[in-house]
C-alpha cells in the first residue's frame, strides 16, 4: 500500500506467487513472484533480469521432498516480493520532472521497438509514425496516472506503470485481458513481459 497525504488514493500492489506448468509432464513446474496493481489491474513480474525465471523444480512422489521445495519456494518468494517492495518505493519517491519522464518514455519505446536500418526509408517513416503515436497515448495514461492516484504523480512509478498498463491492456491486437488467454500469456510469459522487464530497468536507473 502506497500511501498519500490525507485525501488522496492510495496506491494499492498486492503480492502473488505464479505457479507455471505443463499438464504433459514436458516441463518443470516453476514458481515466480508477481504482483497485480489494484488501481489499473496491472500484472507486474518485476525483475532486473530481462526475464525473470523464478524458482524452478521438478515433481518427485517424496512427501519429505515436497515439503522441502514448497519451504524454499516460498522463502524465495519472500525475499523477491521484499526487494519489489523497496524498488516500488524508490520509484514513488523520485520524481525527476516532466522533462526526464519524456525521455524515458522515449528509451522505453527504443528499448522496445528497435529502430528500423536508415537506409529503409519506408520502415523508418512507419517506425517514427509508430513512435509518436505511442509514445502520446503513454503521456496520456501517464497524466491519467497522476489524476486518478494523486499520491504518485510526477513519480518514476506513475510512469513506469503508464508504460506497463499500455503493454497489459492495449499493445497489439489481443482482445480483453479478462477473455484472451494470448494477452495474459503475452504478459506473464511473453514479449509484453520482456518489455516491462527492460522498462523496469529504465525506471530503476532513475532512482
Amino acid at each position: 500500500r502506497l500511501d498519500g497525504t490525507k485525501g488522496k488514493q492510495a496506491d494499492m500492489v498486492a503480492p502473488y506467487l505464479l505457479l507455471a506448468t505443463a499438464c504433459d509432464g514436458s516441463m518443470r513446474t516453476s514458481a515466480t513472484p508477481t504482483t497485480v496493481r489494484i488501481v489499473c489491474n496491472n500484472t507486474l513480474r518485476m525483475s532486473e533480469q530481462s526475464l525473470s525465471q523464478g524458482a524452478r523444480f521438478v515433481h518427485t512422489g517424496d512427501l519429505k521432498g515436497k515439503l522441502a521445495t514448497a519451504r524454499l519456494v516460498l522463502g524465495f518468494a519472500h525475499k523477491e516480493l521484499e526487494r519489489l517492495d523497496e524498488q516500488i518505493r524508490a520509484m514513488v519517491n523520485q520524481r525527476p520532472g516532466s522533462a526526464a519522464i519524456a525521455s524515458f518514455l522515449d528509451r522505453a519505446f527504443r528499448a522496445t521497438f528497435a529502430a528500423p536500418s536508415a537506409d529503409d526509408v519506408e520502415a523508418t517513416e512507419k517506425w517514427e509514425s509508430k513512435r509518436r503515436e505511442t509514445q502520446h497515448r503513454w503521456a496520456d495514461i501517464y497524466k491519467l496516472e497522476c489524476d486518478r492516484t494523486p499520491a504518485i504523480a510526477g513519480s518514476v512509478w506513475a510512469a513506469f506503470n503508464a508504460v506497463t498498463e499500455w503493454h497489459d491492456h492495449e499493445r497489439g491486437r489481443f482482445e480483453d485481458v479478462a477473455t484472451s488467454d494470448a494477452r495474459v500469456h503475452s504478459n506473464l510469459f511473453g514479449v509484453s513481459h520482456v518489455a516491462k522487464s527492460k522498462t523496469l530497468k529504465l525506471a530503476l536507473s532513475l532512482v
